[in-house]
């Protein structure tokens, strides 16, 4: 006998409905539902901290830190400076080629912004002296001496230099080297030192026009080894 179906009534099918419903709303399929973490914000006296790196071995210096509000500009800091390299920007990385822009960008959490630095080219280049009037005693002339490390161009007291006009002298310095000095010599080859020099010198500290200006004060050496010979020196602008 064949069993007859009994109508499902409206009371046993509600429940299931309701239930279906509250299970679909939990899944978050609507395109209504809100993610509770799309609300969350900062608070807006929250600071965060921005330190500045120089990013080399030895470096001493840094500008100081800066205390930044959410979305606050980092106040740029003066350019540093490092012998022998060219600054080219603040970086969020050691090697970062993305320049920190101090105009547009915004600081979110703490930060550290590396300078980032490119080796200066160094060619070589002619530097001038005017050697003072008790240089050129006894027929004094002038060499120049120059080392970068343990590196020199010569042996002490290094390599007479060439008159050009009047007590100008000129010598070019062969690249590798980066210090030097001026030191009177005798006039007769081999040269040796005749009791005067000017102070150490950079390359870095060269004039528009490299010209050098000893003083005319003598102090000539002795055995006393606080009077080391050391002309006094000077250095030179074009205007």
């Amino acid at each position: 006998m064949d069993k007859i179906m009994k109508p499902i009534k409206l009371t046993t099918l509600l429940p299931i409905i309701l239930f279906s419903f509250a299970v679909a709303s939990c899944n978050g399929d609507s395109s209504d539902s809100l993610d509770s973490n799309s609300n969350t914000s900062v608070d807006s006296n929250t600071t965060y901290t921005v330190t500045f790196n120089l990013n080399y071995e030895g470096a001493q210096g840094a500008p100081m830190s800066q205390t930044i509000s959410y979305l606050g500009f980092v106040t740029e800091p003066t350019e540093p400076v490092r012998i022998g390299y060219d600054f080219e920007h603040w970086a969020t990385t050691i090697n970062g080629t993305i320049a920190w822009n101090f105009a547009s960008d915004t600081v979110t959490s703490d930060l550290t912004l590396y300078a980032i630095w490119i080796e200066t080219e160094v060619q070589d280049r002619v530097f001038y002296v005017d050697i003072p009037e008790y240089w050129k005693i006894d027929g004094g002339t002038v060499a120049a001496y120059a080392w970068e490390g343990e590196s020199h161009n010569y042996e002490w007291p290094g390599v007479k230099m060439n008159n050009v006009a009047g007590d100008v002298h000129a010598y070019t310095l062969p690249e590798q080297y980066t210090n030097f000095i001026f030191v009177r010599v005798s006039p007769n080859e081999p040269i040796s030192d005749w009791n005067a020099q000017t102070a150490d010198l950079n390359i870095m500290q060269a004039g528009n026009n490299n010209l050098y200006i000893t003083g005319e004060e003598i102090v000539w050496h002795d055995d006393n080894p606080a009077n080391v010979c050391s002309g006094t020196w000077s250095i030179y602008l074009a205007s």
